[in-house]
């Protein structure tokens, strides 16, 4: 079974792939994204959300909450976005890993 790092890493993979990011920018992404998780599952190591401008993953904003006025979505300068709710992704891989 993969760990749950592995999992997430997948997630994310998946889920920037579904917004329309390139498979070899995802990975790159996805990857980033299990180190932090293996330093801090559960911590602060992660916001609720994931916006990038829809088709590229290699800038983006971590944020609790998505709000279309604030500066750094709006410094993205995309008319299209794609958002990743990651506090679902590793919940829904916790909900996995529980024991029955």
């Amino acid at each position: 079974m993969f760990s749950k790092e592995n999992a997430f890493e997948l997630g994310m993979l998946a889920a920037l792939v579904r917004g329309g990011a390139a498979p070899s920018t995802a990975t790159l992404v996805a990857a980033k994204f299990a180190q932090d998780a293996k330093r801090n599952w559960r911590g602060t190591a992660f916001k609720n959300w994931l916006v990038f401008p829809a088709g590229d993953c290699s800038a983006g904003v971590h944020t609790d909450k998505i709000d279309v006025e604030s500066k750094l979505i709006r410094d993205l300068g995309a008319i299209t976005f794609s958002a990743i709710n990651v506090r679902k992704l590793i919940d829904d891989i916790e909900a996995l890993y529980r024991d029955p």
